[in-house]
């Protein structure tokens, strides 16, 4: 299974368990934004991606990795056409993903800085704040709002806020997920449509802000057609039980 194991913290498990109530309310159901986001791009997904995202009029922030949106003229093209998507938001997702070293990477909060910097240069993100992600990392870094990855160890956490506190003070607000749609090995989803609606539509669902809720997938779930239909269901779905899509500027 493709997801980011660990233990949690006492005070962080505390806190993500909290919610209103183990029962869902039918208004916080019909009220809850959903913000679909996907990591890693571009790639052999974000074709299919914007497609959806086109085709059911709903937002999606992709989040682009600056050395993959430069690899070859097929991305740059994804790029500039995901740019053109009245549908698509572009978020930096890091030049080089920490070249998938993550703790070490995190220890240099200079060097992640320039990363960014470097991403948001080839991805034309030029006004401030910089819509991002981390790479491997669950943090928030919004207004109002500090929440360290908590699958991370709380000594590791101690060491990585500096760079995280570094980015969000350089114009970089740093938006985790609330709710995952995992994938395997391969690329193919993992949890099915259904559950995922549950997941996303049900009050029980922990969350950062009351009735919002982000989803995170990744690019490379996108390259077949049973997936892309899955996530149309799931688009479907949420629609069919009250809940609304959001643009991450709203979160």
């Amino acid at each position: 299974m493709m997801t980011r194991r660990g233990v949690l913290s006492g005070a962080v498990a505390a806190f993500a368990s909290l919610t209103l109530n183990n029962t869902p309310n039918a208004d916080d159901i019909k009220g809850r934004v959903v913000f679909l986001t996907s990591d890693d791009g571009p790639g052999a997904g974000t074709a299919a991606l914007i497609d959806i995202a086109e085709q059911y009029q709903v937002p999606i922030a992709l989040f682009m990795i600056g050395v993959s949106a430069s690899a070859n003229a097929e991305h740059r093209n994804l790029l500039q056409r995901a740019r053109k998507s009245p549908w698509i938001t572009i978020g930096n997702h890091s030049e080089s993903h920490c070249l998938s070293h993550y703790v070490r990477c995190y220890r240099d909060s200079k060097s992640v800085i320039l990363d960014f910097q470097r991403a948001s240069a080839v991805l034309g993100l030029t006004s401030r704040p910089i819509i991002a992600r981390g790479p491997g990392r669950n943090v928030w870094r919004l207004p109002g709002m500090r929440v360290d990855d908590p699958v991370i160890s709380y000594s590791e956490m101690g060491i990585e806020d500096n760079t995280d506190d570094m980015l969000f003070a350089n114009g970089f607000y740093l938006y985790g997920w609330d709710v995952e749609w995992q994938h395997d090995a391969r690329g193919i989803p993992i949890q099915s449509p259904n559950t995922m609606i549950d997941r996303l539509t049900n009050a029980a669902t922990h969350s950062h802000r009351p009735g919002k809720i982000i989803m995170l997938m990744h690019d490379i779930m996108m390259r077949t057609a049973n997936a892309t239909d899955e996530l149309k269901r799931i688009i479907e779905g949420i629609r069919a039980r009250g809940s609304r899509f959001g643009r991450l500027s709203e979160y």
